[in-house]
Formats: C-alpha cells, sequence, structure tokens
C-alpha cells in the first residue's frame, strides 16, 4: 500500500515539474532575444538594481542557470567577484555552484535520460564506466577540467550511479580554484595591470591549457 502511494505521489510531483519546466520553456521562447543579449555588464546591472536582495538574487540566478543554461558559470562567477568582492563573490558563487549542481543532479534522477539528452544534446560525456571506481577525486577531476560545461556535466552525472555526497563533494572542490581565480579577476577587470589580474588570468591559462591537454589524452573515455 504504501508503496502505491509513494509511486502515485512520485507520478505527481513528476507532473508538477514536468509543468514548470514547461512554463519556464514558454518563457525562455518569449524572451530568446533578450536572453541572447545577455551578456557580463547586463547581469551585472540587472543584479546591482536589486539593491539589498542583490545577493539574495545572485544565488537564485545561478541556481536556476541549469533551466536556462545560457548563462555560463564563468560570467555569473565574474559579476559576483566585481559586485561583492573577490571573498563574498567566491562564497556566494559556490552556493550557487552547489544549489545548482543539485538541482541539474535531482533533475536528471528523477525526470530520466530521455529528459537529459533533450537538455545536453548529446554533450554529455562518456564517465559511467570510471565513476564508481574513483568517486570523489574523478568528479573533483571532471569539475577542474573547463571544458565541459557545468550544468551539462551535472544532468550527465544525475544519470550515474554515484552517491550525492560524492558528487557534491567533489563538484565543489573541483570548481574552487577556478571560481577563485574568476572571482578576483571580476573585481580587477577594470585594473588589468594589478598583480591579481594578472594572476587571476595566468591560472585560468593553466587551468585551461591542462584540462585541454587532458581531453586530447583521452582521460574522459
Amino acid at each position: 500500500m504504501k508503496d502505491k502511494k509513494c509511486i502515485k505521489w512520485r507520478f505527481v510531483i513528476k507532473i508538477v515539474v514536468i509543468c514548470l519546466l514547461i512554463i519556464q520553456l514558454c518563457y525562455l521562447i518569449k524572451h530568446r532575444t533578450a536572453l541572447q543579449g545577455i551578456n557580463k555588464e547586463y547581469l551585472e546591472n540587472f543584479i546591482k538594481s536589486q539593491g539589498a536582495l542583490s545577493k539574495f538574487i545572485f544565488v537564485v540566478l545561478f541556481a536556476l542557470k541549469p533551466l536556462i543554461i545560457v548563462i555560463p558559470s564563468m560570467i555569473m562567477t565574474i559579476v559576483g567577484g566585481s559586485l561583492f568582492g573577490p571573498l563574498q563573490g567566491l562564497l556566494l558563487s559556490l552556493i550557487g555552484f552547489f544549489l545548482s549542481g543539485t538541482l541539474a543532479f535531482f533533475l536528471a534522477r528523477f525526470l530520466g535520460e530521455s529528459f537529459v539528452d533533450r537538455i545536453v544534446k548529446g554533450k554529455g560525456i562518456k564517465i559511467d564506466k570510471i565513476i564508481n571506481k574513483n568517486g570523489i577525486s574523478i568528479i573533483a577531476l571532471i569539475r577542474f577540467v573547463p571544458v565541459f560545461h557545468y550544468d551539462i556535466v551535472s544532468y550527465t552525472l544525475g544519470l550515474t550511479k554515484i552517491k550525492y555526497k560524492d558528487y557534491i563533494i567533489g563538484s565543489i572542490l573541483g570548481v574552487f580554484i577556478e571560481t577563485a581565480a574568476y572571482a578576483y579577476l571580476g573585481e580587477n577587470i577594470f585594473n588589468p595591470h594589478s598583480p591579481q589580474f594578472i594572476l587571476s588570468i595566468v591560472i585560468i591559462v593553466i587551468i585551461g591549457a591542462l584540462g585541454w591537454f587532458l581531453v586530447k589524452r583521452g582521460s574522459f573515455k
């Protein structure tokens, strides 16, 4: 009896989630022109205009990124550093990564492979064979490689058998260094000769080069 009730409630929740996604999709189609023009200045001005709620709005936008996809994590982190400083920007961005990663992960598990295929459109990475053997370390490495889109990877990982705890710990560890670099870059973006700006660029370039090397080596096949 309990199993039947559980199945019934799962079905109801699934319908509600699908309805919310349809509403979100309709909104995106209606405002597709504006969304295509989203950039650092647009986001920064919008978040800044929220006044006392700016930090909350920043985290909410970051958390809902998996439903929008068009907003890169890099831009959000730079905006966070520019608006709130490197330390607060880093903290708020990590909270955003935690929430957005959690949302995409459980959406994938709840709605299944057919839903994820529509989202990632063949851009997912094949990691199911190695994910269970390495757990946190392999996820941290995947997140560390900036060539993989954060939200697409989150959806892909939601289809594996990885434990949520290992997934989220690995995710946060993997993005920490790059997120810190982008937060400092955001604070110093109008001061390109500062040591902080130069160091941020160097770190980002090194991470990018390492990511390219790992992909070329075939480490994620």
